[in-house]
């Protein structure tokens, strides 16, 4: 008896009736899954915050003054240069999050919370679609403990994913119970099922799925025997079930476009750094093809997605270029490879088809979760990331559960004989066990990686070294450890595997500057302060023309060097790409304030580029600085002395900034 053959008969047996001791073990599996999948993430809650969380929720205004209608209605990327993105319901639970608790580990314990919760309900769904409490046990540990979840879990802005799950999967149990044969049919339950699809479209664009999934678990259904012949099944669910959903999919599109000014803006949005699928023409160049860049590198991508998933090593937060070399010709490897693993699911999936169909269920699920995030019927803003994987993992986890349902079903004997015990099953229960507790350690091993900045860019080159975002990352760490001249080796590694990649020269550009404070001789500074400012115009030339850090260093640089006027452009250009940098206006104030020839000086628009700053970061005291040295270019002493004292008040008396406003005041009053 095969792990796909149904348990008796042609036909799945109905659930069993939930008596007092079928409860009792249901109660205790959810006990089980839940505990694994927070035992094996305990150790993830101290971690900090790390890459897109410091951009989506730390540092975006939106999210820290709970502006309501902006987190509803804007782009996911507050900045807006990326594919645009449309998930408010995300948004809005970041901003609840930020009012509760502001430390990495209070966004955090929602997030585990939130897998614990989608365990459980893989547990309950694979119950109910086998009718086999082995098989939830076992996909729902499977599940909880997979070390692919492990980049969802360590980033915060992964509550996306883990919202997305926890919602689909609770709409796919509320629609399982309303076809469910011999049940009363309650209105409440599709129009729960209904609300739950629409809360997954505003957490994130793949519940668009559930559709499929639907469509998936009606047709298995009728398979088995449960529901009639398709199409007077399907007649009767039109008006109860897949009007509604298309009904809510409808109107998020329109909601979408409205928002968003289209439902994509198109592969030119995306940066070919982060996905070359994006630019296959770009990307081929002269001797490679454009179409095996297009459709090959998916591919090949599914054969990396297929590793990280069964066997949960070699984990990386970082798959853009070069660190998955798209695919340009024909003898690539990896095309082969990702060729083999879709003709290994097609030969599974025939071969279930013609033997109970358990399988097949599992992987049309995993097909259907995983097409959307594929880049193949749509291009997504990343080649491939772990993360993408945490809802498709969810048809391997059913497929490990028809696996320990076989270990555990003692077949039936011949009548008349004595069916030897044999040691296939135990071991096939040991080796489950074995693949459980591989899983496990793996996970709790993997989020020591996400413990430090350092240790994260570490791991990531270990796996991922030709990277050059892992490799401007490691600089990064570098110049905080002021390894200069280490940092600078690793902008150059980036830059000579890719050449346009504008955050190497930019990191490269303050490791240069941090050279030249450091420098003793005045020649040996001067040079080391052209490279840098050399390095800042390459990469605003190269695309970082929106980039505070590389826009800033290089206007404070200009600006140093005497040419205020084209540090000034360089500030205004900046100022009108983020209307929201606080430290870009406060920069400008100064250099208008400061700028030689007097001719360009404009105590004006110094004033109010300094409000602004203050507007943006009113926490910040230094703006202040630039306020009251505007206020007083034009004459208006009383305020600029006002706005000290204000600020003094606010301050602790143990900040160094009390000593030098109070010094400040001083030379006021003594000008007077």
């Amino acid at each position: 008896m095969s792990a796909d053959t149904p348990a008796a008969g042609p036909t799945a047996p109905p659930a069993p009736q939930p008596g007092r001791p079928a409860a009792w073990r249901s109660s205790c599996g959810v006990l089980l899954v839940a505990l694994a999948a927070l035992a094996v993430y305990a150790n993830a809650l101290p971690n900090p915050f790390h890459l897109d969380d410091l951009s989506i929720i730390v540092n975006n205004p939106r999210v820290r003054s709970f502006q309501t209608t902006e987190l509803l209605t804007g782009n996911y990327w507050y900045l807006g240069d990326t594919d645009p993105l449309w998930r408010p319901l995300t948004l809005l639970s970041y901003a609840v999050n930020w009012r509760i608790c502001r430390e990495p580990w209070g966004f955090r314990l929602p997030n585990l919370l939130l897998h614990g919760a989608a365990a459980v309900l893989v547990y309950a769904l694979l119950r109910r679609l086998y009718a086999s409490a082995p098989a939830g046990l076992a996909g729902g540990l499977c599940f909880a403990v997979l070390p692919v979840h492990s980049e969802a879990l360590n980033t915060i802005v992964g509550r996306a994913d883990l919202l997305v799950t926890v919602l689909m999967l609770s709409a796919l149990l509320c629609h399982w119970r309303d076809t469910e044969p011999g049940t009363r049919r309650r209105a409440a339950v599709p129009l729960l099922a209904a609300a739950l699809y629409a809360a997954a479209l505003l957490s994130k664009e793949n519940a668009i799925t559930l559709v499929g999934l639907v469509a998936l678990l009606d047709a298995w259904r009728v398979g088995h025997g449960q529901a009639g012949e398709l199409r007077p099944c399907l007649a009767r669910r039109a008006a109860r079930t897949y009007l509604p959903l298309l009904a809510i999919t409808a109107v998020y599109l329109i909601l979408r476009m409205h928002f968003l000014g289209g439902l994509t803006s198109g592969p030119t949005s995306i940066d070919w750094f982060d996905n070359p699928i994006a630019h296959p023409a770009e990307v081929a160049g002269p001797q490679g093809s454009p179409v095996l860049v297009r459709w090959g590198t998916p591919l090949a991508t599914l054969a990396r997605a297929a590793r990280v998933l069964l066997i949960g090593d070699r984990l990386c937060f970082d798959y853009s270029y070069a660190a998955l070399e798209p695919v340009r010709r024909w003898g690539d490897p990896g095309l082969w490879a990702g060729v083999g693993v879709l003709l290994l699911l097609g030969v599974l999936l025939v071969a279930s088809l013609r033997r109970g169909r358990r399988v097949a269920l599992a992987l049309a699920f995993l097909a259907v979760t995983y097409s959307i995030v594929s880049n193949i019927p749509v291009v997504i803003g990343t080649i491939f990331a772990e993360r993408l994987l945490y809802l498709p993992s969810v048809g391997f986890c059913m497929i490990v559960g028809l696996v320990a349902d076989h270990a555990c079903r003692r077949p039936p004997a011949p009548s008349g004989t004595a069916r030897p015990a044999g040691i296939g099953r135990p071991l096939l229960c040991a080796g489950l066990i074995a693949v459980g507790l591989w899983y496990a350690t793996t996970t709790v091993t993997r989020n020591r990686d996400w413990r430090s900045n350092e240790s994260l860019y570490a791991s990531a080159y270990r796996v991922n070294p030709r990277s050059c975002k892992v490799l401007a990352g490691r600089a990064a760490n570098a110049l905080a450890a002021r390894q200069y001249a280490q940092g600078l080796a690793y902008c150059d590694q980036a830059n000579r595997i890719a050449p346009s990649y504008w955050p190497a020269w930019r990191t490269g550009a303050v490791c240069l500057e941090r050279m030249a404070a450091a420098e003793p001789g005045e020649p040996g500074r001067r040079q080391l302060t052209a490279q840098a400012l050399a390095r800042y115009q390459q990469a605003i030339d190269l695309g970082a023309a929106a980039d505070p850090p590389a826009m800033m260093g290089a206007a404070r640089l200009y600006a140093g060097s005497g040419n205020y006027r084209a540090a000034i452009r360089i500030l205004e250009q900046l100022v009108r790409h983020r209307p929201l940098e606080a430290a870009a206006f406060d920069l400008l104030g100064r250099c208008l304030l400061t700028a030689e020839p007097p001719e360009l000086r404009d105590p004006q628009r110094a004033l109010d580029a300094a409000r602004q700053a203050i507007r943006l970061r009113p926490e910040i005291a230094n703006y202040v600085d630039t306020l009251a040295d505007a206020l007083l270019a034009l004459g208006r002493r009383a305020e600029a002395i006002d706005a000290i004292e204000e600020v003094l008040e606010t301050l602790p008396p143990d900040s160094p900034g009390v000593a030098h406003f109070r010094g400040k005041l001083e030379q006021i009053n003594r000008s007077r």
